[in-house]
C-alpha cells in the first residue's frame, strides 16, 4: 500500500494534487506534499500498516521517499536511513529488503527503484515536459496533458499471456520499473541490482539439510512479513499447498486461536475446493470463514475491479480477490496473508510441459522454446490471426513482440539448467507483472495490505540454490514445500495434484453473464475499438469455434476485461 507519486519539472501544485487524488484509496488520513530543489514535487501517504522506514526524508543535498514495508538491518526509521543514504547513495539498495518502491536524489543524480521481488510497483512517463512517476499507472494516464495510445505489441502480449510482461504497459509512453532494478537520470534503461540466478547449484547438502534451510527461511519470512503489533493474523486459504503452509506457519507462530482464515467458493453447482479448505483449516485448528461469490454479487462492481487493475489483467481470479478483500476489510482487518509465490518460486503447471518440449521438441524450429512457452499459457497466442482485426494484426510482429520477450531468459549463461531458466521467467514476468500486482491492486483498492511471505527475496534466492529434484521429481512439483510440511498438514493436501482456483467463467458466460458479455462485447463496441474481429468474438459468445470446443470462458473474460478497461481509459462510455 502507501501513496507515492510526483514529477520532476516546473512546479504545478494542481497537477500533483490531481495525481494524488487517484491514489487516495491507498493511504490513511491526508497525504503530504514535498518539494525538493527547484523541480522535484512528491506526494506521499502512509497506509494502515505503519512502517517507520516508509516515508520521506531529506536535507539540502539528499532526498529519499520510500513506500511500502521496507526493512533495513541497521536503521529504525526513515531519518536514520537518510544518514545511510548520504554515505551510500543508490548502494542503499544492497541492504534494503521487503516490499517497497522509492525515489532518491543523491550527488546530483536522481533514481527510481523497485524491490527485489516486485511486491510493489512503480511506473514512469515523460508527459508535457515533466518526468512523472507513480505507484499506480492510472495516476499517469489520467494526467490532463497525457493522450492515451494503445501499444499493438502490448495487445498481442496481453492476448498471449493475459498480462503485459516486461517494462511496457498497455499504453505508449508509460513504463514500469522491473523488479530488482533502478532507473537513473532521464529514465534511461533499467539497471539490475538483484541477481539470484548467480546462486544456482553452488552448495552440496543433503535433502534433510535443505528441508531445514527452507523451514528456517520460511519462518523468518513469516516473521519479516508480519506488521509490528499484529495481534491476530488473517489469511486467504484456497486449499492448495501454498496457502495451506502459510496457514500452518501462522498457526505455529501465533497459535490457532489467533489465526482467522477466509475462503471463497462459487456455489454448490460449480466445482470448488471447500473439502480441501475445510480439511486444512480443521487440521490447523483455525476458524475459516467461507464466502460465496457469484455474478450477481460482482457484476455491479466489475467496472471498479477492472479500473483498479490499472492495466488490464485477464485472470478471472482478480475478481474474487477483490470481493474477498472488500469483505474482509469491512470487518476492520488492515492486512492479510496469502500463498502467492509458491508457483513461480517452487513449481507451476507449465514447467513439466516445457521440460518435455526441451527434451523431445523440434529444436530445428526457430525460437521453438519461446513458441512452446507461449502455447503453454493456453490463452490467445495460437489464434491471434482470428482474434485481431486485419488492421491491428498487420501492426504486430510475433517474433519481435512476443518471442523476443522470452529469448533473453533462454539464452543467458546463468542459470545453467533449463528448469531454473523457467523459474527465472516465472519470477520476473508472471510473478512481478501478474501475480504480485494483481493481488496488490485488488487488496489495495479496498484499503487492505497484502502480505506475501512466499515471495520474499530470501525465498527467491533459496529457489535458485535448491537442487532441481527438490523442486520437481517424477512429474511432481513443489517437493521442498511438501517434504517440509508433511506431518504438519494432512496428506490429502500435501499429495493432491495442482488444480488452481477454478473460477467457473466457462459456465457463467453461458448463463448468468451471457447478457452482460453480449452488451459489453457488442458489435458497435468491438468495431469502434478497431482491435478485435467481431466475427471471432461472436463465435466465442456463441461457444461455436470450428475445430471443436475451446477455452471459451477464459478468452471471453480476457476480452471482456480488456473492453471494460479500454472504454474507461478512452472515455467511450
Amino acid at each position: 500500500m502507501s501513496l507515492l507519486c510526483g514529477f520532476w519539472g516546473s512546479p504545478d501544485e494542481d497537477r500533483l494534487r490531481g495525481m494524488a487524488q487517484r491514489l487516495w484509496h491507498r493511504c490513511t488520513g491526508e497525504d503530504r506534499e514535498y518539494r525538493f530543489g527547484d523541480s522535484l514535487q512528491v506526494a506521499f501517504g502512509p497506509d494502515a500498516c505503519a512502517n517507520p522506514l516508509s516515508g520521506v526524508a531529506f536535507d539540502e543535498e539528499v532526498f529519499i521517499a520510500l513506500a511500502g514495508m521496507p526493512r533495513h538491518p541497521g536503521c529504525r526509521d526513515i531519518d536514520e536511513l537518510l544518514s545511510e543514504v548520504r554515505k551510500l547513495g543508490i548502494k542503499i539498495l544492497d541492504d534494503l529488503r521487503g516490499p517497497f518502491v522509492g525515489v532518491l536524489v543523491h550527488g546530483g543524480q536522481r533514481y527510481l527503484f523497485r524491490d527485489r521481488s516486485g511486491r510493489r510497483t512503480l511506473y514512469y512517463s515523460e508527459i508535457g515536459g515533466r518526468d512523472h512517476f507513480s505507484i499506480e499507472s492510472r495516476a499517469l494516464y489520467q494526467v490532463a496533458d497525457y493522450s492515451p495510445e494503445l501499444l499493438p505489441s502490448s495487445i498481442a502480449q496481453y492476448l498471449a499471456f493475459s498480462f503485459v510482461p516486461g517494462g511496457n504497459t498497455m499504453l505508449r509512453g508509460i513504463r514500469e520499473v522491473p523488479a530488482g532494478c533502478y532507473l537513473t537520470q532521464n529514465f534511461s534503461e533499467p539497471e539490475r541490482y538483484f541477481f539470484p540466478e548467480q546462486l544456482e547449484g553452488k552448495e552440496e547438502r543433503s535433502k534433510k539439510e535443505w528441508i531445514q534451510i527452507f523451514d528456517k527461511a520460511f519462518q523468518e519470512s513469516i516473521e519479516n512479513t508480519t506488521p509490528p503489533g499484529m495481534a491476530e493474523s488473517h489469511v486467504f486459504l484456497s486449499g492448495g499447498i501454498d496457502s495451506s503452509i502459510v496457514t500452518a506457519a501462522l498457526k505455529e507462530k501465533h497459535g490457532a486461536g489467533n489465526v482467522q482464515a477466509h475462503a471463497i467458493h462459487f456455489g454448490e453447482n460449480y466445482p470448488n475446493e471447500l473439502p480441501f479448505i475445510r480439511e486444512a483449516a480443521n487440521y490447523c485448528g483455525v476458524n475459516c470463514e467461507e464466502v460465496e461469490i457469484n455474478p450477481k454479487s460482482f457484476l455491479p462492481t466489475l467496472h471498479d475491479v477492472v479500473d483498479s487493475l490499472n492495466d488490464p489483467i485477464g485472470d478471472p481470479v482478480a475478481m474474487p480477490n477483490f470481493l474477498l478483500a472488500r469483505h474482509v476489510r469491512n470487518q476492520g482487518v488492515e492486512a492479510v496473508f496469502n500463498g502467492e509465490g509458491g508457483d513461480p518460486l517452487f513449481g507451476g503447471p507449465k514447467n513439466m510441459t516445457m521440460l518435455l518440449h526441451h527434451w523431445y521438441g523440434d529444436a530445428k524450429e526457430v525460437n521453438h522454446r519461446e513458441k512452446a512457452y507461449l502455447k503453454s499459457y493456453r490463452r490467445g497466442y495460437e489464434e491471434l490471426e482470428q482474434l485481431l482485426c486485419p488492421g491491428m494484426r498487420a501492426r504486430i510482429d510475433e517474433a519481435e513482440d512476443l518471442e523476443a520477450v522470452l529469448t533473453p531468459f533462454f539464452n543467458v549463461d546463468e542459470p545453467r539448467s533449463f528448469l531454473k531458466k523457467l523459474f527465472l521467467i516465472n519470477m520476473r514476468l508472471k510473478g512481478a507483472h501478474l501475480i504480485l500486482p494483481k493481488v496488490e491492486r485488488m487488496l489495495g483498492a479496498n484499503g487492505l495490505t497484502p502480505l506475501s511471505p512466499l515471495f520474499d527475496e530470501s525465498l527467491i534466492e533459496l529457489s535458485m540454490r535448491l537442487p532441481g529434484d527438490l523442486l520437481l521429481r517424477n512429474g511432481i512439483e513443489k517437493i521442498i514445500l511438501k517434504e517440509a510440511y508433511r506431518g504438519r498438514l494432512p496428506d490429502s493436501i500435501i499429495d493432491r495434484p495442482k488444480s488452481g482456483m477454478r473460477v467457473p467463467v466457462h459456465y457463467w458466460f453461458k448463463d448468468e453473464m451471457k447478457r452482460y458479455a453480449r452488451k459489453v462485447l457488442s458489435k458497435r463496441n468491438i468495431e469502434s475499438g478497431g482491435i478485435f474481429d467481431y466475427g471471432r468474438v461472436k463465435q466465442l459468445l456463441k461457444y461455436d469455434i470450428e475445430g471443436g470446443p475451446g477455452r471459451y470462458g477464459i478468452r471471453l473474460w480476457m476480452l471482456l476485461t480488456f473492453e471494460l478497461w479500454r472504454q474507461r481509459v478512452f472515455n467511450d462510455q
